[in-house]
């Protein structure tokens, strides 16, 4: 038996079928009961809602283009879904991307005459949009990182190392083998936990369940330094033993 980080759809949705006494079938996305209908469309809402509970160290991505001379406006990534802040740089001159800017400021800075020292920015719609004055020079290298939307990944792609986002990822899940990359125990009573609130079911203890498993993800989701109670003094003696 192979060991993944992550589960398939249907294996999650038949996992939690079982536990809430539900008929288990061969393949959840063809099946016409509508219980297997309903844990479908929750597990889309639970991956979406999971998306914007936290950001998770395994859905930023690294992003980076070749800007065009006089070209302002370019096109965010496919699976683009919010900027991580402060990672904005003009790797050509080593120099930060100043923003985002508000509208007001965007506003002013079209009346500029003479270009600032660095490049700067401001979101919109699918788009990323460079000011610098008078003309944005060409064959700058712009670089960022962002929080993807691909918290699927389709069976047709392959799970890789789980990690692997970018024009391969989905933002739903359609069909059996399609890889959910939320921590398994978190989509298990998340998904118990919102079908049971469909049917306007008790659910305290599903909600105590699924805020320990999310709690507990978010913490083994980034790194940290070890922490020591110990008094200064005493650190510095082990030390130095």
């Amino acid at each position: 038996m192979s060991v993944s980080r992550y589960r398939t759809a249907g294996i999650v949705i038949n996992r939690a079928a079982q536990e809430l006494g539900l008929p288990v079938v061969a393949d959840p996305f063809a099946s016409s009961d509508p219980n297997m209908r309903q844990l479908v469309q929750h597990l889309n809402t639970l991956g979406l809602g999971l998306l914007d509970t936290y950001d998770w160290e395994h859905m930023m991505v690294s992003y980076s283009f070749v800007t065009a001379a006089g070209q302002t406006a370019y096109n965010l990534p496919a699976d683009y879904h919010k900027m991580r802040d402060e990672t904005q740089w003009d790797l050509t001159s080593k120099l930060p991307l100043q923003g985002p800017l508000t509208p007001q400021a965007w506003a002013q800075r079209q009346s500029l005459t003479a270009a600032p020292t660095t490049l700067e920015f401001r979101l919109t719609t699918n788009q990323l949009l460079l000011i610098s004055g008078v003309a944005i020079p060409g064959g700058q290298t712009i670089a960022y990182e962002y929080k993807s939307r691909a918290w699927v990944r389709p069976a047709a792609a392959g799970l890789n190392n789980g990690n692997t986002l970018g024009t391969d990822g989905s933002d739903e899940i359609v069909q059996f083998g399609d890889y959910i990359l939320f921590d398994p125990l978190v989509v298990h009573y998340g998904l118990k936990l919102l079908w049971r609130a469909g049917k306007q079911f008790a659910t305290q203890a599903n909600l105590g369940d699924f805020i320990r498993a999310l709690d507990d993800a978010k913490g083994r989701a980034h790194g940290a330094k070890s922490l020591s109670l110990a008094p200064a003094f005493t650190q510095r003696r082990e030390q130095t033993v």
